[in-house]
């Protein structure tokens, strides 16, 4: 397999280990980290794969981060060694795929998750604004508008 093969193998396996993790999954349907949850959860997944291209993270480094970003970000208590599990799989996923196994890579996959959405917030609406009525003039005319819209 090439490098791109390798890469995206892993980063489409990481992808649906976020959406298959049950802290994530829980953490989405009960809007733990708040109405934007689906965008902390896409932050989280695209620090990890930016993370994993630039110089990939140590076992220690990555359990710190998940914690810290689980806690802090999505108010999740966290179950003893639910960290670890995760990234015990990470760990594996990029090491087979670094090498060119794509076990691991495609157990995840064949178990997909819908694909993350992330709600964009709706553009605001500038309300038109109703010009002021004309003030009645010194000789008691008032200056009447069109009413019809143009």
């Amino acid at each position: 397999p090439t490098e791109h093969d390798k890469w995206n193998a892993f980063e489409c396996g990481l992808r649906q280990a976020i959406l298959q993790w049950n802290i994530i999954k829980l953490a989405l349907e009960n809007d733990f980290g708040g109405p934007d949850t689906p965008k902390k959860v896409q932050i989280l997944t695209d620090y990890l794969i930016d993370r994993y291209g630039s110089q990939p993270p140590s076992e220690d480094e990555l359990e710190d981060y998940l914690y810290d970003f689980l806690t802090n970000n999505l108010s999740c208590d966290l179950d003893e060694g639910i960290v670890e599990e995760f990234v015990d799989l990470l760990m594996a996923l990029e090491s087979e795929c670094a090498s060119g196994n794509f076990t691991t890579a495609n157990r995840i996959l064949a178990n997909p998750q819908p694909p993350l959405v992330v709600p964009q917030k709706p553009i605001l609406q500038v309300k038109e604004e109703k010009p002021p009525r004309p003030e009645p003039m010194d000789d008691e005319w008032t200056v009447v508008t069109n009413k019809r819209k143009k």
